[in-house]
């Protein structure tokens, strides 16, 4: 089902999980006009059972050290201290992406790559049609 495909529902929720609560959104649903845009963020999204569902993807690529950085600065508020999110990082994500980028081959499947290691500063490596 293409929810936001021609003939469908144009229905779609903006929200499903607060990770900084950790818990479910509240169900709420909106109706998408036929020429607006969705644009959808978030990780692993190039599963076999996703993948089919984007018109056109942008992989943003960080190394894993501008992981770590990036997720310490912004995570430590929600998690509870440096060390739990470094070793979160560390032993979980980091192995969690270079898994699911053997699996998929997600950064060379994407209509753009983005060089995103300078946060204000993207450069884009790669663009096709």
């Amino acid at each position: 089902m293409r929810p936001l495909g021609p003939g469908e529902s144009r229905r779609c929720r903006l929200a499903l999980w607060d990770s900084f609560h950790d818990k479910e959104v509240p169900e709420q649903w909106h109706h998408v006009g036929d020429r607006d845009i969705a644009i959808i963020d978030g990780i692993f999204l190039l599963h076999s059972e996703l993948a089919g569902y984007w018109d056109y993807v942008i992989w943003l690529d960080i190394d894993n050290e501008t992981m770590v950085k990036r997720a310490l600065q912004r995570d430590v508020a929600w998690v509870g201290s440096t060390q739990a999110v470094e070793e979160r990082y560390r032993r979980f994500w980091i192995p969690a992406h270079e898994r699911y980028e053997q699996l998929t081959l997600a950064p060379s499947r994407a209509h753009a790559f983005i060089d995103n290691q300078g946060f204000t500063e993207p450069k884009l490596l790669r663009l096709s049609k």
